[in-house]
Order: structure tokens, then C-alpha cells, then sequence
């Protein structure tokens, strides 16, 4: 029978909690390994049975040991404790025949506490020793057959631990390779026998490509228990690689400090290693592509935004809404955040539409006006991604664009284009009508001819010419508006005319009207038709007299201007470059916006018929 001192020699020098147990139960030796995991004394548990410090029935105890006091190989134990005040709570744990039952007495059992992994490399370590204790034991006391019974038990526990096993001598050469050992180094056992490990056990850093210093020296010279770090990769004899964890412990002589040799466990751990180092790539492209995409968001002209249609709430707005709307993002909280900042006018059918689509799942872009907080109407290009669950909207992603300039240069565009049109029309009335006067007045000359004498006819025929005449001088002014040119185009200073004006604008103006000049003394002089523009300037006269209702404030100004190429992207057909801009303002009651729209057309009037 193995003695409890041999247990405890060998087991001291494992890192794992141990027990030494009879087939019964009873417990005859404990390691401080386990001591510790137990936080009791010895004598609190030595010469103890299980089943007294685990509140389990003796039959239960001798239940679950019957097995493992029949098998060299290590069997899954574990021991749920019955009372919750039991004296001692053993977890999932191995049990391993260590003595067979002899003459009467009980099996003998070694129970490792903690089993992380079945066959685990601490039984390695614990058998060899306890089989080289036994091996010394029969030799004084059993015959050569006992010896063999010994080494072929010692085979068994080797051959069926999972790890790889490497033993050697206190020179640092082989002396023993399991199966395990054999399959990942690529060496068989009766080859390594003698060979330095070195040669059997080449081992590299995976990141840096460069080897590393084999823990066979470090053991046998300190006699220190050595593990190798995460990165290390085994190359096999045939150069096949693989990722191992493993550690390295010194045998000893019994009550002295002389090693012996060295224990070498270590397994394949490949696959971990690859997922591991798949998670640790993954997590930095994901930081990086979360570091992208955030740059992007708070980058681009757009302002992105997420809403949960679960919750009705805002889980993300970009840092661009405040420049955008002038709102900050910790005011855009639920579905009123955005629906309270739309136009009124186009409120009702940006909200129906927008929910229609999103209960049927469908991405949509939609456009409509929006009020910022300055009070400024801005164009809002809306597009949004709908995100299902079960065929149920959950999320909607999507992006503000401000549109605002892009639709003043389409209303410009579409201004100029009536305008061309009115223009061309114009053109060819003009050119017809002018047609039809050169007959009338051609006429009017030959008839003057024949009628003389007829001083009351020769009258007549006068104001006929002096009508056409003024006919055709309107006919050329249309026609020098559809060619978008002046007809008698010179040199001007706009504040010698206006002040040329004075007398006729306050004819027109009621007594009741105060009109105010503001005219700048370094104006430029500029090219334009005298005449329309003394045509155009007395009109906004009499509009502003009308707005007034015939009393009030006139405010006439020039001054210089010079309009850039952004001004020329918003007001086609502008060319950028220096001009005179003359400002008429009053405070009557201004233009109607339904109609302000129209104040470019040469046609319209707001005045009655007739």
C-alpha cells in the first residue's frame, strides 16, 4: 500500500489540491494545496470520512469511489453536498486507483480537486512520481511480475491523458514522450530516448518569428516551476506548427533538493489561438471602421440621424443639426422634435407621407421646407433607410440635406425661362405690330400728298402719325426687351437723373408723402436706357404711393454694389462684377407674398380693369 508520507512528498510539489482517500471514504491524506481550497486544517480532516464532512451517506460515498477503485484510469467524480452546513464542499473532481485492494484492506484513491480539464497534466506529474515510488517499494517488497503490473499501469495513465508529456533526466535528455507528445512533436519514443530536448521541443514566438529560450534549463537550474507565454508555437519535425500552452516542473529527490529531472505538459491550442487573434483583428477593424464612419457622419455636409419606431425616440443626431437647424442635438428627443420644425404648409403631407411608406417598410426621400430657429424657411432633402424585424418597422436611418440653394437656383432657372419665353413672344408680336405701323405711316405719307389743300385732314392725318409714331417707339422697346438689350443704351449717372426727377416724383406723390434721398456721392457711373429707367423708377413711385394709401415715408438710395459668383449661382444670367443698386423703399403695406412672385413679370398689374 502506498504510504501517506510518499503521497505527500509527490503531492506537495503540485499546484492542484489532492486527497488520498480509501475505498470506503476515509480520508488519510491531504495536500496544502487543498488545505487551502478547503481553508481547513489537517487534522480537521485527516482520518475524517467523506461522508461526515459532506453530509452524504457512507453508501452514497462508497457509490461513487466503487469505480474508480477498479480503474487505472481517471474517472469524473463529484460530490453535491447534502447540508449546507457541511464541513467540506469538494466540486467536480478525478479519482485515480493509486492501490488495489490487498489482503483484506481497502483501494487506495487519489482525488484531484477542480478538474478543469479531464486528464489533466498534474496527474502526470503525481502518477509518474507515485510510479517510481511504487516502483522502489516492490522492488524490496514484490517480484519483477509486480514491477511490469507498475510500468504497464504508468503506460495506461500516460497513453490516456490528453496532454502531451515530456520527461527527461537531470541532464535535460529525454526520457519518456506520450502518445500526445509523439503526435504533436513528430518524434516517436524510441526515437527521442537521450535526445535534448531542445531538438525534440524547438519552440518560436508566433509574433515575432524568433525562438525562445527552452524552459528545460531554467527548470533544472532553479528548480522552479516555468510557464511559456500565449504566442508560443511548436514546430514539429515536419515542420507543421502549432500554438501551445504548456508548463514546466522539476522532479525531485525524496527529502532532498536534488532534481531529478523535468515534467513537461503542454497542449495544442491552435484553434484557440486563431480565434483569439481573429477577435483581437476584428475588434481593431471594428474600432477603426467605427472611427471612419463616425468622421464621415460628423464630416459630411449631410446630418445623419437614427430614430427607434419602437420607442418613438432619437438614438442619434449629427453634430451638423445645429449649424443646419440651429436647434443643438440634445433637443431632438422624440417624433415632435422633427415634425414641430416643418414649413405649415407642407407639415400635413411630409408627415402622412413619410408614415405611409415607413409602415410599408419602404426606404423613401422626400423634400420639404422647414423653419430653423432663427425663423428662416430652409429646403430639407429627407432620405430614409426602414429597417424590419418580422415584417415589422423597428428603425429608421436617414440624412438631412439642405437643398436651400439648390432650389432657389431651379426657381431662378425656371424665373429666367419664363421670362426667355415672355421675351420671345413679345419679340414676335412687336416684330408684327411693327410691320403693320411701317404700312400705316407709309400710307399716311402718300396720303398727305394728295390732300393739301385740306388743312382740317392735314390735322387728322397729324395725330394719326404722331400715334403711330409713338406706337412704333413702344414696338421697339418690346422688341429690345425680348432681345434682352436696351434700345438707346449710354453712359449714365443715375443721381443726375434722379435729381433731373425730383419735380415729377413729387407731382406724382400726394403732399402727405415725405420722400427722403440717400444718393452716394462716389457712385459710379453706369450703362443703361435713360428712358426706361425713368420709367421703371416712376412706376416704383406710384406703386409706393398706392401702398402708403397716399401719406407716409419714401426712401430713394444708390449706392455702389459689387455681386460675387455666389450671388451669379443663385440669380442665373447674372454676371459677376461692379453695379450701381438703387433701393426704393416706403412704409406702406408692402406686397402681398401670394404675390411677390409676379413682381419680375412685364405684364402683370394688380390694378383694376381699365
Amino acid at each position: 500500500m502506498i504510504q501517506t508520507d510518499g503521497f505527500l512528498l509527490l503531492a506537495e510539489q503540485l499546484p492542484e489540491g489532492m486527497l488520498l482517500v480509501a475505498a470506503d471514504g476515509e480520508i488519510l491524506a491531504v495536500n496544502r494545496v487543498a488545505l487551502r481550497q478547503f481553508e481547513k486544517k489537517a487534522e480537521q480532516l485527516v482520518g475524517f470520512n467523506l461522508a461526515e464532512l459532506t453530509g452524504l451517506p457512507r453508501e452514497k460515498i462508497r457509490e461513487k469511489l466503487k469505480p474508480c477503485s477498479r480503474s487505472r484510469r481517471p474517472m469524473r467524480l463529484a460530490f453535491h453536498c447534502s447540508r449546507p452546513d457541511s464541513v467540506i464542499k469538494i466540486p467536480d473532481c478525478e479519482g485515480f486507483l493509486v492501490s488495489p485492494a490487498k489482503d483484506g484492506q481497502l483501494a487506495q484513491l487519489i482525488i484531484r480537486l477542480h478538474a478543469g480539464v479531464p486528464q489533466s497534466s498534474t496527474f502526470l506529474a503525481l502518477n509518474q512520481m507515485i510510479e517510481k515510488q511504487h516502483r522502489t517499494l516492490r522492488r524490496l517488497e514484490q517480484s519483477r511480475e509486480q514491477l511490469r503490473i507498475s510500468e504497464e499501469n504508468l503506460s495506461i495513465t500516460l497513453n490516456s491523458i490528453g496532454d502531451a508529456v515530456i520527461v527527461t533526466d537531470k541532464e535535460g535528455r529525454l526520457t519518456l514522450l506520450n502518445p500526445v507528445a509523439e503526435h504533436l512533436t513528430g518524434w516517436s519514443n524510441e526515437e527521442a530516448l537521450g535526445q535534448p530536448v531542445k531538438t525534440i521541443f524547438p519552440i518560436i514566438d508566433a509574433s515575432t518569428r524568433e525562438t525562445i529560450e527552452n524552459p528545460v534549463e531554467k527548470v533544472l537550474a532553479t528548480g522552479e516551476t516555468v510557464y511559456l507565454s500565449n504566442h508560443t508555437t511548436l514546430i514539429s519535425r515536419s515542420g507543421t506548427e502549432y500554438q501551445i500552452a504548456d508548463s514546466a516542473a522539476p522532479i525531485r529527490e525524496k527529502d532532498s533538493s536534488e532534481i531529478l529531472g523535468m515534467v513537461l505538459v503542454f497542449n495544442d491550442v491552435s484553434e484557440q489561438y486563431r480565434l483569439r487573434e481573429e477577435n483581437s483583428r476584428s475588434k481593431i477593424k471594428l474600432q477603426a471602421s467605427e472611427k471612419l464612419y463616425r468622421n464621415l457622419v460628423e464630416t459630411t455636409a449631410a446630418v445623419a440621424w437614427e430614430f427607434d419606431l419602437v420607442s418613438q425616440c432619437f438614438t442619434y443626431i449629427g453634430p451638423g443639426i445645429v449649424e443646419l437647424m440651429g436647434y443643438p442635438a440634445e433637443q431632438w428627443h422624440d417624433f415632435n422634435s422633427w415634425a414641430d420644425h416643418i414649413h405649415a404648409d407642407d407639415k400635413a403631407d411630409t408627415i402622412n407621407y413619410c408614415q405611409l411608406e415607413t409602415a410599408k417598410g419602404q426606404d423613401h426621400t422626400i423634400e420639404y421646407r422647414a423653419i430653423t430657429a432663427e425663423g428662416k424657411i430652409i429646403w430639407i432633402r429627407d432620405e430614409v433607410t426602414v429597417i424590419q424585424q418580422k415584417d415589422k418597422s423597428v428603425l429608421m436611418r436617414g440624412y438631412f440635406f439642405d437643398i436651400t440653394e439648390h432650389k432657389q437656383t431651379e426657381e431662378a432657372l425656371r424665373r429666367a425661362q419664363k421670362m426667355d419665353a415672355v421675351g420671345q413672344l413679345t419679340g414676335g408680336i412687336a416684330h408684327d405690330f411693327n410691320n403693320i405701323l411701317g404700312i400705316i405711316l407709309g400710307n399716311l405719307e402718300l396720303l398727305e400728298r394728295h390732300i393739301v389743300a385740306d388743312e382740317k385732314a392735314q390735322k387728322r392725318i397729324n395725330n394719326i402719325k404722331h400715334s403711330s409714331e409713338r406706337a412704333a417707339t413702344l414696338t421697339r422697346r418690346l422688341l429690345a426687351f425680348s432681345r434682352s438689350e436696351a434700345a438707346s443704351v449710354k453712359t449714365t449717372d443715375i443721381n443726375r437723373v434722379i435729381s433731373n426727377m425730383e419735380s415729377l416724383i413729387h407731382r406724382s406723390l400726394t403732399p402727405q408723402v415725405e420722400v427722403k434721398y440717400h444718393l452716394d456721392t462716389n457712385l459710379w457711373k453706369t450703362d443703361i436706357d435713360c428712358g426706361d429707367f425713368e420709367d421703371a423708377l416712376l412706376n416704383l413711385v406710384l406703386n409706393a404711393r398706392d401702398a402708403m394709401a397716399g401719406h407716409g415715408k419714401l426712401s430713394i438710395e444708390t449706392f455702389n454694389s459689387t455681386l460675387d459668383e455666389a450671388y451669379c449661382t443663385i440669380n442665373p444670367g447674372v454676371i459677376a462684377g461692379q453695379y450701381i443698386q438703387l433701393a426704393i423703399s416706403d412704409n406702406g403695406s408692402g406686397i402681398p407674398q401670394a404675390q411677390q412672385a409676379n413682381i419680375f413679370e412685364p405684364f402683370f398689374t394688380t390694378k383694376e380693369q381699365g
